[in-house]
């Protein structure tokens, strides 16, 4: 047979089994505890770093996005409800634009007593 200190993982038959089980369980017992301990410091721990970065940067662009969109169906809204041109060119910012559709434009302008529109 070979050398006594070289025997198969196991032990000395070879059957292994019992010993890794044990020491599987353990290893998950202290992945899970590792885990919860992670889980219930991770608001203490610092906010730093390139992922952190990248998703602050995310959320400050997604909200960016939000506000122009609010401000976009604002104007839009505004749009639809303006009496004459005059009030919704008065309430747009330069180089802003608006959607209007054809009959509420031509409505809108037909109003218009002297072609006062800017």
């Amino acid at each position: 047979m070979g050398r006594p200190d070289l025997q198969p993982a196991g032990g000395a038959d070879g059957a292994g089994g019992a010993g890794h089980a044990g020491i599987r369980s353990e290893l998950h017992w202290v992945e899970r505890s590792v885990g919860a301990y992670l889980v219930s410091t991770n608001a203490d721990r610092p906010e730093s770093g390139a992922i952190w970065e990248k998703g602050r940067k995310a959320q400050t662009a997604r909200m960016a996005v939000d506000k122009l969109a609010a401000d976009r169906e604002a104007n839009q809204r505004l749009a639809r409800n303006a009496g004459t041109l005059n009030e919704i060119i008065a309430s747009l910012s330069p180089g802003q634009g608006v959607m209007l559709s054809a009959e509420h434009f031509r409505e809108l302008y037909q109003k218009d007593p002297a072609g006062d529109c800017r």
